[in-house]
């Protein structure tokens, strides 16, 4: 049966993990979840319909994955608020396939720092890489600099326990197509706030990013969700830069290539 406890002692985790058609990634973050020393664990794979043997494994895994389902949605945000709905922990971490955590005993780690720290949103350090293996940390600032460097960046989503008190109430917007998570995000900050702990919780494949930054159509996209999302937050000093910096990196990966990764490390001083 999957590790899952009514009253355990500390607090509930459930990971959500929402797939399509992606059955090798998926694999590796299953194997990553279970190998976790943490027991309170719920574990919630959302399928969009796959047709590449992802079901047949996921009836392989029901020792590890404690619920999932697979039909057509509306897009990974209306998957994952399908598996918002399903969970039943006092904490939420969104784990896409492809993603891994960082050690066997991250959760562990996270579910001390909940157990002292109830109701808040945690967030920790991501080791982000590129499929030209160049990778960072993210943030890669040290901890007495965090709360500095929070006034102007949002943690990895990847990186992010949300407690139930938030993610019960609110969902993903499916308005915006493409940056759902950066809404999500900003909803907690202000409504809750974040809670650093100085750990890497997971390890974020980029993927086919680097791609998409050199798509126009993707980039005209990610710059209409932010002139929404800025004026629906008030971030006025963002309507600007936000456009410039993302058009910075359209021309960047149209430029660069595959050294595109490499070149932001450099620039923007990623450890």
């Amino acid at each position: 049966m999957p590790r899952t406890t009514s009253n355990p002692d500390g607090p509930k985790i459930t990971i959500v993990t929402v797939v399509y058609n992606a059955l090798e990634e998926l694999k590796k973050t299953v194997q990553s979840v279970a190998s976790q020393t943490y027991p309170h664990l719920e574990y919630i794979v959302v399928d969009g319909g796959s047709t590449d043997g992802t079901i047949e494994f996921l009836k392989s895994s029901e020792k590890v994955v404690s619920r999932w389902i697979s039909r057509p949605d509306r897009g990974i945000y209306d998957a994952m608020n399908r598996g918002a709905e399903l969970a039943d922990g006092d904490y939420i971490q969104f784990l896409n396939a492809g993603d891994t955590l960082y050690s066997e005993t991250v959760l562990s780690e996270v579910a001390q720092k909940l157990k002292e720290n109830p109701a808040k949103v945690l967030f920790g350090r991501a080791l982000t890489g590129s499929e030209e293996r160049i990778s960072w940390l993210y943030p890669s600032v040290e901890a007495p600099a965090i709360t500095e460097w929070l006034k102007s960046h949002d943690p990895n989503h990847q990186a992010i326990f949300f407690p139930k008190s938030f993610y019960k109430k609110h969902q993903y917007d499916l308005k915006y197509k493409i940056t759902a998570d950066l809404d999500y995000k900003l909803r907690a900050k202000k409504e809750i706030g974040y809670l650093f702990i100085d750990r890497v919780i997971v390890k974020f494949a980029l993927g086919g990013v680097s791609t998409q930054n050199g798509n126009f159509g993707f980039i005209t996209q990610r710059i209409k969700e932010s002139v929404m999302r800025n004026l629906e937050h008030r971030l006025y000093r963002e309507l600007l830069m936000d456009p410039l910096k993302i058009l910075f990196k359209f021309a960047l990966a149209k430029t660069s290539g595959e050294k595109e990764y490499e070149i932001i490390k450099f620039l923007k001083k990623y450890q």
